[in-house]
């Protein structure tokens, strides 16, 4: 089988538990996931739901559906902005408006803060961001974010604005630890590890 994912790694905040995951932007099978369950002990994925394109992934309901009959226990979404399309607050009230008319079921959205080639000056960023939280937290959605450390410290200047929220970040090091991660955001800890991509 191959693996179009990425492999994440969330361990809870004591660090003893570690749950592996992956991460999917194409449309995945019921025996995909069931074969990344039962042969990887995947027990959790997050599906993308916003394409950087500024519009709804319509796989989502399908790959969240399949993955749920998979026997996968956690399932959430992502959304990649598309900052040069603006009104983020619009494209999140889209994005929830597509959920709920697929009736997608999902733990958490978290928003992918990557590609310097999608954003614009930091105080815009930055301000943009803090539009798609605001109108997250007037969804309703519980919030994750998902950002490198030099995605972060780069174009988004090193914000805190996000720092209330589990952050999901990058380090293709293979390795399933927190041991390399250094704070920056204002975040002391992460929630989840993306090793291997």
């Amino acid at each position: 089988m191959v693996f179009l994912t990425c492999i994440i790694l969330a361990l809870s905040v004591s660090g003893s538990l570690a749950t592996l995951g992956v991460d999917v932007s194409q449309p995945t099978s019921k025996d995909s996931f069931f074969c990344m369950k039962v042969n990887h002990a995947v027990d959790f994925v997050i599906v993308r739901g916003w394409r950087s394109l500024g519009d709804f992934d319509t796989n989502c309901p399908a790959t969240v559906a399949a993955a749920q009959a998979a026997g996968i226990s956690q399932v959430d979404v992502y959304f990649f902005p598309c900052p040069t399309c603006g009104n983020a607050a619009g494209q999140v009230i889209e994005f929830a408006r597509q959920l709920a008319a697929h009736n997608v079921s999902f733990g958490r959205v978290w928003f992918d803060i990557e590609g310097a080639q999608y954003w614009k000056t930091p105080d815009y960023n930055v301000a943009f961001l803090k539009e798609l939280l605001a109108q997250a937290t007037a969804q309703g959605f519980q919030i994750g974010v998902y950002a490198s450390s030099r995605s972060w410290l780069g174009f988004m200047d090193n914000t805190t604005v996000a720092a209330d929220y589990p952050l999901w970040y990058a380090r293709y090091d293979y390795v399933t630890n927190f041991n390399d991660w250094s704070p920056y955001g204002g975040w002391l800890q992460p929630s989840i590890k993306q090793y291997n991509g």
